[in-house]
């Protein structure tokens, strides 16, 4: 009898690894949607693995925590950021910077384009304004011509590991328009 107790609480143990394995599997691959990876990102309140869309930073910029999964020695662990373009082939576009004309697929980083305040293992990223706005300040030189207004995901933040052995994107949306918070007004000088 105590060899049948013996078997059947061996039987549980090993249903019961099994199950959490299964679990761990679930909670590592979001749901069994993502492939395993050695790190993470909390962008405003939702856990990515390696890919996320249809974030708009018009709405709220993008508040992200970065964590490594194994992360078991005092080694600090760093990332890097890149903020590129997300191409769709019906919606590529022509601007013009300083009489040069460019295409939107042929850009490379535009990561000056966006205002990122660093804080240890989170950041913020938010826009420098409209689409004119961020290519002006990615390029150091204002767009004086644009062929498009955007398009949703355009844009595609990289958070690279510190090894540059995985990547996560977060693809996100411009505002078309920026929304002035006040505006003061010298009564001297208004005139209708």
């Amino acid at each position: 009898m105590s060899k049948k107790i013996a078997n059947f609480v061996v039987f549980l143990l090993a249903i019961l690894l099994i199950v959490g394995a299964i679990g761990a599997l679930f909670y590592f691959t979001n749901g069994f949607n993502e492939a395993p990876t050695s790190f993470y990102a909390v962008v405003n309140g939702d856990r990515v693995n390696s890919l996320a869309k249809g974030y708009d930073l018009g709405e709220k910029p993008l508040t992200v925590d970065v964590h490594y999964i194994f992360d078991s020695s005092d080694k600090k662990k760093d990332y890097s950021l890149k903020v590129v373009p997300h191409l769709n082939e019906d919606k590529d576009f022509t601007f013009t910077v300083s009489g040069k004309s460019y295409k939107f697929s042929e850009v490379g980083d535009l990561t000056k384009g966006f205002n990122i305040t660093y804080d240890g293992m989170s950041f913020v990223l938010s826009t420098k304004g409209n689409l004119q706005q961020v290519l002006s300040a990615a390029y150091g030189s204002e767009v004086t011509e644009l062929s498009s207004v955007g398009y949703p995901d355009m844009f595609e933040l990289q958070i690279i590991s510190y090894n540059e052995k995985s990547v996560i994107s977060i693809l996100f949306t411009l505002p078309d328009k920026i929304f002035v918070e006040g505006i003061e007004l010298d009564q001297d000088e208004v005139r209708f």
